[in-house]
């Protein structure tokens, strides 16, 4: 950390200093966890399993692109619970939308008659959303049919062609039946399966365009339903890494989400560690972690990270309201650079530290005019943060001086201030 301090008055001009700040990165998956509170970029469709002979998405003939009432439903009560999963008892009862979110969307409904729906979301993989995280609950219920007739669910990664993709797990498909892993049997005719995320790696699929479907489907005699939830979201498929300056400080490896199993090795190949956080007490720059995490699909994926330690610099520009004599007010603007990692956001915090010593302003802002409350020293702080968590910290002391009342007639120039 360093900290710049000048003592100056009002009327001058500080020394000014030249960086650009950062910007985050935009969504790579647009309303792909419904925030919008529709399904714009979705593609909804519906299909009818009647005299088919398999309630399966592969085996029906979907139609439509649009949402259709009912049937395709954006969910925004976060304290709502579906009426089908036993209100809590024998189980806990499923949350119509799941933590960390204020929308889902339903797909299909507690009508039979055949019905079937699904979602479909397009995107082209990139670096930025070659890690898709999909939280997904299903509610089936259960008319003892032959399998082929039993209500389905069903997640699959395909091309545009319907093609399933080439990775390790493409497809998760389940028909109701008492006892499936990860399902609570509400009663004898019940089975849900509450939140469940799954991560998958589109890493080798840079550059296609993939197709993720959504599907459930009533049973195939008409007269007991299946339908299910979902909100996707993506990230880069990348290690975090927080491991801030100067070398030797304490580092943090954080694997990514969406995983139910994570294996870490050091450089040497040995084990060290189980979670999805790994704690390095010790690091040394050049140092290679590895990390296979598995999903809940058996996907298998593989990163590794190799630690350097992030450094942040930050700098302000203060500048005068105004060349005239005595001003009481200041043109702020923060910037900062990191080695690694992009800055995240800054903060202010103008203190008096004359008499009446105290906080007088605090902001997020990047840039602001601020005139000050009183006379006297001020300490103005301007603090980068990284999304990392390194930081660096600069900062001015500036004096505000009063604007004395004079009764003098003076006829000259207005330049004679500046």
């Amino acid at each position: 950390m360093k900290t710049y301090r000048k003592i100056i008055l009002i009327l001058f001009i500080l020394l000014v200093y030249d960086h650009y700040t950062q910007a985050q990165v935009g969504s790579s998956c647009p309303n792909l966890n419904f925030s919008q509170l529709n399904f714009t970029d979705w593609i909804c469709q519906i299909s009818n399993s009647s005299g088919v002979g398999n309630t399966g998405y592969s085996y029906l003939t979907w139609t439509g692109s649009s949402p259709v009432s009912g049937r395709h439903t954006i969910m925004t009560d976060i304290y709502g619970y579906d009426s089908h999963t036993c209100n809590g008892s024998p189980n806990a009862q499923l949350a119509l939308v799941p933590d960390g979110f204020n929308q889902s969307a339903r797909f299909g409904n507690d009508n039979t008659m055949y019905e079937a729906d699904a979602i479909i979301y397009q995107m082209t993989v990139d670096s930025n959303n070659a890690l898709l995280l999909l939280h997904f609950a299903v509610v089936f219920e259960d008319p003892s049919h032959p399998a082929d007739a039993q209500p389905n669910f069903e997640l699959r990664f395909q091309d545009s062609n319907g093609v399933l993709l080439n990775i390790p797990a493409n497809r998760y498909m389940v028909t109701s039946a008492p006892g499936i892993p990860g399902f609570h049997d509400c009663s004898s005719d019940i089975h849900w399966r509450d939140w469940t995320t799954v991560g998958v790696s589109l890493f080798s699929l840079i550059g296609q365009t993939v197709y993720i479907v959504i599907a459930a489907s009533d049973c195939g005699y008409g007269g007991h339903f299946g339908y299910g939830y979902a909100v996707g979201e993506c990230r880069p498929m990348e290690i975090n890494l927080q491991y801030c300056c100067p070398e030797g400080s304490p580092a943090i490896l954080e694997a990514p989400e969406g995983f139910v199993s994570y294996l870490w090795r050091n450089q040497p190949g040995k084990v060290v560690g189980t979670n999805r956080k790994l704690f390095i007490q010790i690091p040394y720059d050049g140092e290679t972690y590895t990390v296979t995490m598995m999903s809940a699909m058996a996907d298998v994926a593989t990163l590794s990270c190799t630690l350097v330690c992030d450094e942040v610099n930050a700098n302000i520009n203060c500048d005068s309201t105004t060349y005239a004599c005595y001003p009481g007010g200041v043109v702020l603007s923060g910037t900062a650079t990191s080695k690694i990692n992009k800055i995240a956001y800054g903060e202010w915090n103008i203190s008096k530290i004359s008499e009446n010593a105290g906080t007088e302003y605090v902001s997020g802002d990047s840039a602001f005019t601020y005139f000050f409350n009183d006379t006297g020293y001020y300490k103005i702080t301007y603090a980068a943060y990284t999304k990392a968590g390194c930081a660096d910290t600069t900062s001015v002391i500036v004096y505000s001086r009063p604007a004395y009342a004079m009764d003098v007639n003076i006829h000259a120039p207005n330049e004679i201030c500046k």
